[in-house]
């Protein structure tokens, strides 16, 4: 054991491993917690992919959702059946029959628009952006960004060691507050072009990927508060903190089903906890 352990070990003797003043730290360095459960999980709502088909050419109205029976047959008139073999779409998501002036042939064709269904979700990401078909990638482009980002874990480990825990955490806090509500804006604001927006969306996701690493600093901020029996079961509790987050998420998916409304609430949040310096 090194002299500075075995020190810091009789200093935890003397003024006990988990006391009041650790209790409190502790708290605060566990709200951190919930910072990238709240944006990486939210994605796995705002970001689904509903069901969907192409839309009939001609039918202004058109829905996925049946409407009624000649509205059935309009549908199976221009749309083929799914061949994935998957229960959850009946029909062809990206291919649409095109008939031939003056004759009852048809091809198949890509289609550019499609409609989605409204089952599960009012409206997502995807289907505002239609990040189906040929722009299906993007979504996991958007997805793997974020995941990107966590090799800034050994940014966090750099920063901790030059600037202190304390602040690389508080670093780490304001971003996220910052970059989340540059992508709230990216979601909500109209773009004269999308595919300047997309990209704005993909560099803010890497960037809140790298935040997200104020996990990391808050585990190792609330290892290094407490006394040496106690450490297994605070960075146990930090990740139980982070499942309370994810709750949190399923909660605001519930109560909001606008995703750009609920996204807003999360901004809300990081922003309120960015008010906070201990």
């Amino acid at each position: 054991m090194s002299q500075v352990s075995k020190k810091t070990e009789e200093i935890f003797q003397q003024i006990g491993e988990f006391g009041p003043y650790q209790l409190f730290i502790f708290i605060l360095v566990g709200i951190l917690a919930f910072e990238p459960a709240l944006v990486a999980y939210s994605f796995s709502f705002y970001g689904a992919t509903p069901n969907h088909r192409c839309k009939i050419p001609g039918y202004e109205n058109d829905t996925y959702e049946i409407q009624s029976e000649y509205h059935r047959q309009i549908i199976e008139k221009y749309i083929p059946k799914s061949k994935s073999g998957s229960f959850k779409t009946e029909y062809d998501n990206c291919n649409i029959n095109e008939f031939h002036q003056n004759s009852s042939n048809s091809s198949l064709i890509k289609c550019d628009q499609w409609v989605y269904s409204k089952k599960y979700f009012r409206n997502t990401l995807t289907s505002d952006w239609n990040l189906v078909c040929k722009s299906a990638p993007k979504r996991s482009l958007f997805s793997t960004l974020y995941f990107s980002g966590s090799y800034g874990v050994l940014l966090s480990g750099i920063l901790s060691d030059k600037l202190g825990r304390k602040k690389t955490a508080y670093l780490f806090v304001i971003s996220n507050a910052i970059l989340n509500i540059g992508l709230f804006l990216v979601m909500t604001i109209d773009f004269y072009n999308q595919n300047l927006r997309e990209i704005l969306f993909g560099i803010l996701r890497l960037l809140i990927g790298i935040a997200a690493n104020v996990y990391a600093t808050a585990v190792v901020i609330a290892i290094e508060i407490v006394g040496p029996r106690k450490r297994v079961a605070a960075a146990n509790t930090i990740y139980y903190l982070y499942i309370i987050g994810e709750f949190v998420v399923l909660l605001l998916v519930y109560l909001i089903p606008d995703y750009k409304t609920m996204y807003g609430y999360i901004a809300a949040i990081l922003t309120f906890i960015a008010l906070y310096f201990w």
